[in-house]
């Protein structure tokens, strides 16, 4: 097994919840800043940004995900939101993962 390092990638999981409803098909990017003004996503022109969809449970995981403080921004029709929690991904053999993302 090789040794794990303070740079080492992890996962970061969790569920998103619109109106105390589950989601299928729900864009998810993670990022370090988002930006406030943007053609097509908040964390798009970024260089390190991770983007996933949920499933049929309103689940999304995100890999490879270095240490680091980052904000979730979640689509939500035309419109994207940013997720009222920071997440700091941490050095961790199991995944980070989230509380509920209600939106």
């Amino acid at each position: 097994m090789p040794a794990v390092d303070e740079s080492t990638p992890g996962v970061v999981r969790g569920r998103v919840l619109i109106r105390e409803h589950v989601r299928e098909g729900v864009a998810v990017q993670l990022c370090r800043t988002p930006r406030h003004r943007y053609r097509g996503s908040p964390c798009q022109d970024q260089r390190l940004h991770f983007t996933a969809t949920t499933d049929a449970q309103g689940d999304f995981r995100l890999t490879d995900v270095p240490p680091g403080e980052y904000r979730l921004v979640v689509q939500t029709g035309e419109r994207w939101e940013l997720a009222r929690q920071r997440i700091v991904a941490t050095l961790s053999k199991t995944p980070l993962v989230l509380a509920p993302v209600r939106l």
